[in-house]
């Protein structure tokens, strides 16, 4: 038993020593080899480096201390692992708070201002959290990224940086930066800058940058999400160089330039996102492909557009007034009645591209006479006919020239044909029957009864009349093929059942 009580008081002692050994109060800048909590009690200055935090699992808290620098070096500059600094004033240095190679760092609660070039750097590092800071400032970047990912950038303040607030540099992937709040950049509010791959910028407020609010230069598979940008100098969004992105319900506001350009991307996606009042066009689109704006919302107000030298580009549900458009491929859509795509180049500019399409059930106008640079070939799409429909084009409210209109395809979703143009004609249909039923009376007599079905079979299943009578009425699922699915279908009509 004895010997158990002095092995509990050894024990004891040492825990003592090593809570001491690890709670210290720091009153001058130094080297943290050691794990523990440091807590600053006085305001410091410092001339080059001031704490150089070696040791892993440190927690530093100034207790809204300043540490004041001259314009060099770096109040602290992290090597370690699991480090978090909290509640300093830093002030004056060349970096406020530098990340080397390491990871599960947390920056919080922290005050930076006038750094020489960044408030925050992380180089090489990973998993890192950089939350709830105030930043003001710096001559170059607010929070700086470079080859950096899975980190976390979150509801940080920065105002009057001299360069990019927010930058993610040259492999910088797999970040988020969220609910930050960027005011008066003086070049870009958020970067994203060569190779920085699937990041997400999501829910940031990005008010009066001096060049562009939000951009993505050669990064692929980002995601631009619910941001506000409201008054840059230049753009609102630009995206360029750029695979493989998505934006969507992002508000862009009052920019000078464009609201949201693309420029030499691929497969870009915005779903939703409102533009408004921009000084030269809401939306461009240069040199892409695959391109598409889409809005399953009523738009609020209209849109200017501008579309150059891109291949299937797509507007979706959007209401333009103003637009140039050069050499370029499209396809306009209404996702309740049909869509036209342009399958030729078109360059044709306007006052109101709302007036030039019209789109009703069973219904697509298209003013090719007052706009003739839509006259090029093109491919129309009904939606929402339902499948009994006849396979028979119309133009103008009559059976559609072969030299105009190409043969009706049925999907099962939408009805389909090739137009030559739209100088001679402007309204295009599907043709419509009377009732399903008269569908199946192929001798005219008033009913649909075993004549019909030996007529079908007889003449044209048997006597290869069917290429005939294919452009009419006897594809009766609307399938492009005369088969035994078709006589299944008259089958019901005549019996009331079917095999």
């Amino acid at each position: 038993m004895l010997k158990r009580g002095v092995l509990l008081v050894v024990l004891f002692l040492l825990v003592i020593c090593v809570v001491n050994a690890t709670d210290s109060e720091i009153t001058t800048c130094q080297e943290i080899n050691n794990s523990g909590n440091y807590y600053l009690t006085t305001g410091l200055t410092h001339s080059n480096v001031c704490f150089v935090v070696s040791a892993n699992d440190v927690n530093f808290t100034c207790e809204k201390n300043s540490i004041t620098g001259s314009g060099n070096g770096s109040a602290f500059h992290v090597n370690g692992n699991n480090v978090k600094i909290s509640d300093c004033v830093i002030d004056g240095f060349d970096s406020g708070v530098i990340l080397s190679s390491n990871s599960n760092n947390i920056i919080t609660n922290n005050s930076f201002i006038n750094q020489a070039i960044d408030g925050i750097l992380i180089d090489s590092g990973t998993d890192n959290h950089i939350v709830n800071n105030v930043i003001t400032s710096p001559l170059n970047h607010g929070i700086y990224l470079t080859g950096s990912s899975n980190n976390l950038v979150m509801l940080n303040n920065i105002s009057q940086s001299g360069g990019k607030s927010i930058k993610l540099f040259s492999g910088s992937d797999d970040n988020v930066v969220f609910g930050n709040v960027v005011l008066d950049s003086n070049e870009r509010g958020i970067s994203i800058v060569t190779n920085c791959e699937n990041n997400v910028v999501s829910n940031n407020y990005v008010f009066s940058s001096a060049n562009i609010g939000i951009s993505l230069y050669r990064s692929d598979g980002s995601k631009i999400i619910n941001n506000l940008v409201n008054q840059s100098s230049m753009s609102g969004i630009v995206v360029v160089g750029s695979n493989n992105v998505t934006s969507s319900n992002n508000l862009i506001i009052d920019s000078s330039d464009y609201g949201l350009y693309t420029l030499s991307c691929a497969n870009f996606v915005d779903l939703n996102s409102n533009v408004s009042n921009s000084g030269r066009s809401d939306y461009r689109i240069y040199n892409g492909n695959d391109v598409r704006y889409f809005r399953d919302l009523v738009p609020v107000g209209s849109n200017s557009l501008e579309l150059a030298h891109s291949t299937d580009a797509g507007l979706v549900g959007l209401s333009i007034s103003n637009f140039k458009i050069t050499n370029s491929s499209f396809f306009n859509s209404n996702l309740d009645y049909g869509s036209v795509n342009f399958i030729s180049s078109v360059t044709q500019s306007g006052i109101d591209l709302n007036s030039v399409f019209n789109f009703g059930l069973n219904s697509i106008i298209v003013d090719g006479a007052g706009h003739p640079g839509f006259n090029v070939n093109s491919v129309l799409l009904f939606f929402n006919l339902g499948s009994y429909m006849s396979s028979v084009a119309y133009a103008d409210g009559s059976e559609c020239d072969l030299s105009i209109c190409g043969g009706v395809a049925y999907d099962g979703i939408a009805y389909s044909y090739d137009v030559a143009g739209f100088s001679s004609a402007s309204t295009f249909s599907v043709g419509e029957l009377s009732s399903p039923s008269s569908l199946y009376d192929l001798d005219g007599d008033g009913s649909v009864d075993l004549s019909d079905l030996s007529n079908f079979i007889a003449n044209i299943l048997f006597t290869g009349n069917y290429k005939q009578s294919y452009s009419s009425s006897e594809d009766y699922d609307g399938d492009g093929d005369l088969d035994w699915e078709d006589i299944k279908l008259l089958l019901n009509e005549v019996y009331g059942t079917s095999p």
